[in-house]
Parts: structure tokens; C-alpha cells; sequence
């Protein structure tokens, strides 16, 4: 196994791993409110938005980016002449 055949699988896996927390994020964001709805209501009013806010571009910005850090695994796998497809 060469260092380019290594260097593609972990572009791969760091892909989907990418992809998996963003749709962690996703999954999460609704459950942040009711959580910080148990701290004092003008700690509240400061955090709610800013939080969702921060949650929601981590979720719209890491989809994309797991997704074309897989897809260049996979085009590096391919532009070596091993591709399966």
C-alpha cells in the first residue's frame, strides 16, 4: 500500500466523518432551546440566537464540506487509474 492509496482512504473517512457531524448538528439543533430555556431568562434572550445561529452554519457548512472531502478521496483513488466505476 503506497502513501497515495493511504492519503485517498483518509480523505474518505475524514469525509463521512464530516458528513455524520454535520448531521449530528442537525439532529441536535432543535433540543438547544428547552436546553438553555433552564438558565436565567436574560441569559436566555442573549444565547438562544446566537447558539442556533452557530449551531445551524456549522450543520449547512459541514454537510458540504464531508461531502467534497469524500468526493476527493474518491477522485484521487480515480485520477491513479484504480477507479471501480
Amino acid at each position: 500500500m503506497n502513501l497515495q492509496t493511504i492519503a485517498a482512504g483518509f480523505l474518505r473517512v475524514v469525509g463521512l466523518l464530516l458528513i455524520v457531524l454535520g448531521l449530528v448538528h442537525w439532529a441536535a439543533t432543535p433540543y438547544i432551546p428547552p436546553l438553555l430555556r433552564e438558565s436565567s431568562s436574560g441569559l436566555y434572550q442573549r444565547a438562544v440566537g446566537p447558539t442556533v445561529l452557530d449551531d445551524g452554519l456549522f450543520r449547512i457548512l459541514l454537510l458540504p464540506l464531508g461531502y467534497t472531502t469524500w468526493l476527493a478521496g474518491i477522485a484521487s483513488k480515480c485520477g491513479r487509474g484504480e477507479c471501480c466505476g
